[in-house]
């Protein structure tokens, strides 16, 4: 198996939203792509963007271990919080996000 599997990441999504008791219109509504585009995904035709993919991970409550992806040894729970709201943000928030990145870093320098 290779994440990188375009029918792979199809097959487990589908079976993420059945059993989540979602139609396709539903979840495309949900994260803001169409109806046919989720079946495209869902039909191997399509790797959806990174976006995307970690829209319809957290529409699904999906972990990349649900994808045979190992990152609990590589992560810590802080690390994987952070890593979840910067793929659910918007646009407006990830520019809030630098900007408080930004002058973190900039005080981290002054405490050397």
């Amino acid at each position: 198996m290779l994440f990188e599997d375009k029918k792979f990441i199809g097959i487990k999504l589908k079976q993420a939203r059945v059993a989540a008791n979602l139609s396709q219109g539903q979840l495309a509504e949900k994260i803001g792509i169409s109806e046919k585009h989720i079946s495209n995904i869902e039909r191997g035709l399509n790797f959806p963007s990174l976006d995307t993919f970690f829209r319809l991970c957290i529409v699904l409550g999906l972990s990349l271990e649900y994808f045979g992806v190992e990152v609990a040894a590589q992560t810590n729970k802080d690390k994987e919080t952070l890593l979840k709201k910067i793929y659910s943000a918007s646009e407006k928030t990830l520019k809030t996000y630098l900007v408080a990145l930004n002058c973190t870093d900039e005080i981290a320098k002054t405490l050397k």
